[in-house]
């Protein structure tokens, strides 16, 4: 049987930094070790929209 590797998902309230978090994370280790997406919010002066993004 493969050996699973650890999982982690990351939650919160909107604007507490999970994005943030996540990217500095991925920078200090190293991007070779993250797999999976993100999404992050892009302002406009009319609403909010999220794009995802692949890693």
């Amino acid at each position: 049987m493969k050996k699973l590797e650890p999982c982690f998902l990351l939650t919160g309230k909107p604007r507490v930094g999970k994005s943030t978090s996540i990217k500095r994370i991925i920078q200090q280790i190293g991007p070779e070790y993250f797999g999976g997406f993100y999404t992050e919010e892009i302002r406009n002066s009319n609403a909010a929209i999220r794009e995802t993004l692949d890693m």
